[in-house]
């Protein structure tokens, strides 16, 4: 068995150890999903919710929503 030295990385996960305490972050998977959905130059946004807001169905047919091609479930299913 190798020494490889201080722990960077691990399935993917960053690792940094600092004063006994260990800080884990995905922020190069969250930076591949943006890219890979065309999101890099989007910006964070506050959604609140409206209290008794009521929201209605789309406008599109269905096959007008398949043509846009939004890979929503796809995107939050990755998130997981």
């Amino acid at each position: 068995m190798t020494d490889l030295g201080k722990l960077k990385s691990i399935l993917g996960i960053q690792v940094e150890i600092k004063d006994k305490v260990v800080t884990m972050s995905q922020q190069g998977y969250v930076e591949q999903l943006l890219e890979k959905f065309n999101m890099v130059d989007s910006n964070p946004v506050s959604a609140r919710e409206v209290v008794g807001q009521v929201l209605e169905p789309s406008k599109l047919n269905p096959s007008e929503m398949k043509t846009l091609n939004l890979p929503y479930r796809e995107l939050v299913g990755s998130l997981q």
